[in-house]
Formats: C-alpha cells, structure tokens, sequence
C-alpha cells in the first residue's frame, strides 16, 4: 500500500518529465499535445502489454530505452497504428505522405527521430529532479501486434523470475482533431521506486 504522499510523489514525477517529452512532440508537430495526469502502479510484465495499451489498437509501434544505470527499467512511447501513421504525416521531419497501411522508410525514420527526442526529453528531466545521471541506452524501434512487442520481444528474452513486476508510472497523450493518442512510461524495477521517491523528496523539485 502506497502511503499518499509517496503516491503523489511519483505522480508528480511522471507530470513533471511528460511535461518536457509533450513539449518536444508538439515542437515536432507544430501541435497542441493535451496530458492526462500520470498515475502508477504495479504491473505483471506478462500482463505489461494490456496496462499500457488498453486504449489502443491491436498492432502498434513502440520506441523504447532500456535503463542500466542509475535507474533499471525502461521507457516507453507508444502509438497505435493509426495513431503512428498520423503522426508521420504532421512531423516537420516528413516529406512524403504515408498511406495507413504502408509506412516507408521515411516514416520509419520519422517514428524513430520522434521517439528519441521524447524520449530523450523525458529523460533529461528524471535526471534533474532525482540528481542522478541515466545514460540511455540506443532507442528500440518495434512495430506490429503489441502483445508479442511486449511480450516476446520487450519482457520475455530478458526478465528473470524476481523481475517478473514493473512499476509504471504512465502519461497518457493525445492531439485534439488529428487523431494522435499514446502514451509515455516509465517502468522500474519495483525495489527502486522507494529510491525514487527519497530522491525527488530530497531534491525539493
């Protein structure tokens, strides 16, 4: 049982670090991007595909980083298939249009660069809040049906039996009017959201 100020804590975490990773998506869509309040909780890697894309499609695309240091878990962007064309379309980095149900290579590079700034944004405020250095690890780029994403790909090759939980701090995400709707996760170990929390309480931020 979380005692409540160490839940809104980590809440509050998850808020601050979307806020900096929505910034960088609406700079590359020239777009509002609309935050639903992060909320956490623990999660079954087994069951890791069904809490974060319970609003989404059945096929998808996920960019994720793998944390080895200072943090261990990883973070997550997440786009339904539709969701994932959508945004290649209204990127600056995009020259081309992509027909929803072929995504080329320059789509692929556009979901990649895109991942990696949000991701690389989120990031960057987890280290100034917590006064710790995460050097990430190179951005995955998986596409298709998002339980074997998460499941085959993302958990199963590498968890071992103690590591069976995550806990997810979660930020939902969409643009009104274009159909954009996806999400931003952190997942740790759960023996280091006590180590979390002591830190962001400590730094005051």
């Amino acid at each position: 049982m979380h005692k409540p100020d160490e839940l809104q804590v980590l809440r509050d975490i998850g808020r601050k670090a979307a806020d900096k990773a929505g910034l960088a998506l609406s700079e590359i869509l020239d777009k509002k991007i609309f935050l639903h309040h992060s909320f956490g909780d623990i999660v079954d890697v087994r069951q890791m595909h069904q809490h974060i894309c319970l609003k989404m499609q059945n096929v998808g695309v996920v960019i994720f980083i793998r944390l080895y240091q200072g943090l261990y878990g990883e973070l997550i962007f997440a786009l339904d298939e539709r969701t994932a064309y959508n945004l290649v379309n209204l990127s600056k980095f995009n020259y081309s249009q992509d027909a929803f149900g072929l995504l080329t290579e320059m789509g692929v590079s556009v979901l990649k660069e895109t991942g990696n700034m949000v991701l690389g944004s989120y990031l960057t405020v987890l280290s100034d809040i917590l006064k710790l250095a995460i050097p990430p690890s190179l951005a995955v780029f998986m596409s298709g049906t998002l339980e074997q994403i998460f499941s085959d790909v993302l958990y199963y090759p590498y968890f071992r039996m103690e590591h069976l939980q995550r806990y997810v701090i979660q930020t939902d995400f969409e643009v009104f009017h274009e159909n954009i709707k996806g999400n931003i996760s952190l997942a740790l170990n759960p023996e280091f959201r006590n180590e979390l929390v002591k830190r962001a309480m400590n730094s005051g931020k």
